[in-house]
Order: structure tokens, then sequence, then C-alpha cells
């Protein structure tokens, strides 16, 4: 079996017995039921508004399980580790993140721009963390995306006009020709969020986090590889860091103060293989 299939095979396992060992029975083989069973604590009511009203509809359309239904979802796992916290603990869990200094918000599946050509895409990050004298931070999470088939990764696509960030469309364009370079790493949503956030707040007047999951393999080291390659083609132009879920997670664990249950649940869902 391929690295990559072998560390998804580990990934969906693992979430499988989390779900198995809750009692869940599962819907499809990496499905909860409904998306609520994949949660560790009810969304909060800013959360469930902003999934209420996002354009991907993760709460489920008919005829289609529901995203936040899914174990390995990326979008469950951004809520199970920061909407228990998001009133409470919110400058700490920007702390955790790295999100910019004095940020002391966060809201979930922000929409960064509503699409600006007729038919296109709208652009959603997976939270945004801001504050009264903080730049606004933007987070972009995988989990397990980048051992997903990583050959089929979506190319970036043609930039539009006027583009705010030159670097990044040179960067689209090379990753049109040459698409392995980043194999694992989400480039067009990176880019997106970066284009979008770029219009709204002015060149750096922002931070792009990426937060991913370490398998500790062989696709992982090309993963970080590819973000350090990222990091190095738009520095001039974006402000990137990025982290670990193993990292964030091991932030909270010494720091936040409420739900301390629901962070050693969180260590016991992600973490431990």
């Amino acid at each position: 079996m391929p690295p990559a299939r072998t560390s998804l095979h580990q990934i969906l396992g693992h979430q499988r017995l989390w779900a198995r060992n809750r009692g869940l029975e599962l819907a499809l083989p990496d499905h909860t039921r409904d998306w609520r069973d994949n949660l560790l604590l009810p969304l909060s009511d800013a959360a469930k508004t902003a999934l209420a009203t996002h354009p991907h509809q993760p709460l489920g359309e008919s005829g289609k399980p529901a995203d936040l239904s899914r174990l390995h979802s990326s979008l469950a796992l951004v809520c199970n580790s920061l909407d228990p916290w998001s009133v409470q603990e919110a400058q700490t869990l920007a702390d955790c993140v790295g999100a910019a200094a004095g940020a002391s918000e966060v809201a979930l599946a922000p929409v960064l721009e509503e699409g600006v050509e007729e038919g296109g895409d709208p652009v959603v990050a997976h939270a945004l963390f801001t504050g009264k004298t903080a730049r606004p931070t933007v987070l972009v999470a995988s989990f397990a995306e980048p051992y997903d088939q990583p050959e089929t990764r979506a190319v970036a696509t043609e930039s539009r006009d006027p583009e705010p960030l030159p670097g990044c469309a040179l960067l689209e364009a090379d990753q049109r020709a040459q698409p392995r370079r980043f194999a694992s790493l989400g480039v067009a949503q990176l880019l997106a969020c970066a284009r979008a956030s770029t219009r709204r707040h002015g060149e750096r007047g922002f931070r792009l986090v990426y937060v991913w999951y370490d398998a500790a393999d062989t696709i992982a080291r090309q993963h970080r590889a590819e973000i350090d390659r990222f990091r190095m083609r738009v520095g001039g132009e974006v402000e990137f860091h990025s982290a670990t879920w193993q990292q964030v997670i091991g932030q909270m664990r010494e720091r936040v103060v409420a739900h301390r249950g629901v962070v050693l649940a969180l260590t016991e869902r992600y973490l431990r293989r």
C-alpha cells in the first residue's frame, strides 16, 4: 500500500475506533448518522449560525451526507478544538494556533469574500481571529487531506483581475505547469484566502495560518517540505505561519482552563494512535 494510503487508513481506523468506543452507529463507513454525534460538545449558537449559512452546506442537504458528520472532517476537527473555548478563552486559542498578537475573538467558518465573478465560488476559511488592536488571522486547516490520494490535489486556477498579489499569481502559474510540486498541500485554497484577505485588509495586513495533522511518515515529511516551499514563495506578500494539530492541542493541554475534559477528549481522539 502506498504511504499516503497507509496513513489515511490509520487515520480512518483510529476515528472508527473512537466512534465504536462511544457506541456510535455509522450511516456510512466514515460518517456518523447525525453530525452532532461527531462533536465533543454541542455547537455554540454563533458556530451553528455560521455553518447553517455556509455556502458549502456542511450540515448536509437533501440527498447528501453532512461534511460535519465525516469522522475525518477537518471542519469537525476545527469545531471540536476551537468552538468550546471560542468565547471564554479566545485569546488563549489565538496564542495556541499562532494568531497575530492581540487577537481576542474567534469566528468559525467565515466567508472572506463572496463570489466576485458571476458563478464564482465564495472564499471561506476555517476560522478568523480578530481583536481591537490585532491584525486579522485567517486559519486554514487540514486533517486527512494531505494523505487522501494527493495525486488528485486540485491545481490552482487562473486568478481574477485586478491581481493584488503578483508573486502569488506567479506561483499559481507554476503550479498549473508543474502540479506535482505541491502534491499534498492545498495551494489553491491557501492562495484564495490570501488574495481575498489582501483585498480586504491590504498587503501583509493579516496573518495566514495553516494547521495540519502530522502523521510522522514519508508523506508528512513531503508535506512539511511543501509548506516550507510555499512560505518561501509567498513570504514577500503574505505573512504565513504553520503549525501541526499536535502542537496546537499540546498547547491547549497546557493553557486552557475551561472544559478540561474536552481537552483530554481531543487528545484521545486525534493524537493517540
